[in-house]
């Protein structure tokens, strides 16, 4: 069982972006651990959200015309991954309530870059979107 301690949300064109700091007991010997939970939701008809799951990996894809914009999978063993499998967030086990703040802003000092990636793949989107859905005749007229 695990407990949210914080959760940050970024939100752009109707798509938001959990991200849990949460904490358990990982093992009574060894003490407690924290790790950052994401989760993506969307109101937004256009970007779609899909899951899915491979073993102890949870892959949560954010798509636009069943492309990929934005990618973070969870694993019990890596913690939260984002854009690439080299980004992760891992675990942080504390056996103290001082070793226990310490890693908590060990945890808040990777949300900014999560959320950057976010920020940016909607930036990205937005401009394929106006790209595709605009009609020719808005740039073209019949005299050229």
């Amino acid at each position: 069982m695990s407990d949210i301690i914080k959760t940050f949300k970024f939100e752009s064109e109707g798509v938001q972006l959990f991200l849990h700091i949460k904490k358990e007991v990982h093992n009574i010997n060894i003490g407690a651990r924290m790790y950052i939970y994401g989760d993506i939701a969307s109101v937004n008809s256009e970007l779609k959200v899909n899951k899915t799951k491979d073993g102890l990996t949870e892959n949560t894809f954010l798509t636009y015309q069943d492309n990929t914009v934005f990618w973070i999978s969870y694993n019990e063993y890596k913690g939260l991954r984002w854009k690439s499998y080299n980004n992760k967030t891992g675990f942080s086990v504390y056996q103290s309530v001082k070793e226990m703040k310490e890693k908590y802003i060990e945890q808040c000092d990777l949300i900014p870059a999560i959320g950057d990636y976010f920020m940016e793949s909607i930036k990205v989107v937005k401009k394929a979107m106006m790209l595709y859905e605009t009609p020719l005749s808005d740039i073209i007229s019949d005299e050229e």
